[in-house]
């Protein structure tokens, strides 16, 4: 990986950067621009939100998806026929 400041970072408008140097947890990863926090503690942030605030995020998706059902059933759709053309390809494969 390259290593490149946060300041260089923002100049080419990049989101992210690596130094090379443990955050203050100890992982060496790469770090947002935007809140200079490494993306193993982002991770574990998110997670540990998530699952302390299981009621909301319960509801928060089920809007979403509400909200796009449309391009769930697109979605759907597509990886059905995907699934059917692989599984017509190993069984030519396979006689």
């Amino acid at each position: 990986m390259e290593l490149i400041s946060r300041k260089e970072a923002r100049a080419l408008g990049l989101t992210r950067y690596f130094t090379g140097k443990p955050c203050s947890r100890g992982h060496v990863e790469e770090r947002f621009v935007s809140s200079r926090l490494c993306l193993k503690c982002s991770n574990v942030a998110t997670l540990k939100y998530k699952h302390s605030h299981v009621e909301i995020e319960t509801q928060r998706d089920r809007l979403y998806y509400r909200r796009n059902i449309d391009r769930f059933r697109t979605y759907a759709k597509k990886r059905r026929k995907e699934l059917a053309a692989r599984k017509q390809i190993q069984g030519l494969v396979s006689q």
